[in-house]
């Protein structure tokens, strides 16, 4: 009977035959993939180009690819994937990765970064990330079910999580720091409920647009929101919780919305 092994890199996970196993490094990491190519985790350092060549040879070799971005970059951005790997090279990318590792030195996911890699389905941070802001349309359509948001994160952009019809779940810290969370960050997404940081005093509009599952957003007694929420939610009939009947009032929070 064939052995099985698992084997994880960081967050990422693989089962492989153990005997058809073969493993390899690439910088301080161990990657092992099956022969046949069918899955590879790749640790990629983008500081380093000179690395460029045989981490495409991994990628373009295997069916998917679980991503794992070495330490020492601050900001992740589309021009930095094209720079290392080469525009064509990104659509590969965009139809393999389903898991991303993100490491704490990132401190900004820049605007589109990630947008429409349809089978991105995991993102994890590491301990102690120093992540900060998370741009516009970052993880726009991707495949998505849940994410953990890093207590350092300050701001969400506008359309930032957008169209991810299987994000059913986002969390935040105790100890979140996020202050605004942009336009139409979760429409159209498959939330059912989500707990707003106290941090938060701004929603954009339409925030939560037609998100039809979405039954409950709580806040905290220690709500910091100043912002008007009239259309933060738009096309769905979800109701708040945590703010006072003047709170509601003062920030416009329509009837419908309330419990």
């Amino acid at each position: 009977m064939k052995k099985f092994l698992f084997l994880s890199i960081m967050s990422a996970c693989i089962c492989i035959n153990e005997t058809d196993a073969v493993t390899y490094s690439h910088g301080t990491q161990p990657v092992t993939t099956d022969i046949q190519g069918n899955s590879v985790a790749v640790n990629v350092d983008l500081t380093k180009t000179e690395t460029k060549e045989d981490t495409l040879i991994k990628c373009n070799n295997a069916a998917q690819i679980d991503l794992v971005i070495a330490p020492g970059i601050e900001k992740l951005s589309p021009e930095l994937f094209e720079q290392f790997f080469g525009k064509s090279n990104v659509d590969m990318l965009k139809s393999k990765v389903r898991c991303i590792s993100v490491p704490n030195s990132v401190r900004e996911i820049s605007n589109d970064c990630f947008a429409e890699w349809e089978h991105l389905s995991q993102v994890s941070f590491d301990m102690n990330s120093q992540l900060e802001c998370i741009g516009e349309i970052a993880f726009y359509k991707t495949a998505l079910a849940e994410i953990s948001i890093p207590d350092s994160v300050k701001k969400i952009g506008d359309l930032c999580f957008s169209d991810c019809t299987d994000l059913t779940l986002v969390t935040f810290g105790h100890s979140s720091k996020l202050e605004c969370i942009g336009e139409e960050t979760f429409g159209l997404t498959a939330l059912t409920e989500i707990t707003i940081p106290d941090s938060v005093n701004s929603i954009g509009a339409r925030c939560f647009y037609s998100c039809k599952n979405l039954k409950k957003v709580s806040f905290g007694t220690a709500s910091q929101l100043a912002s008007n929420c009239a259309d933060a939610f738009l096309g769905t009939d979800a109701k708040v919780y945590g703010l006072s009947t003047e709170r509601m009032d003062s920030l416009g929070i329509p009837e419908n919305n309330r419990p």
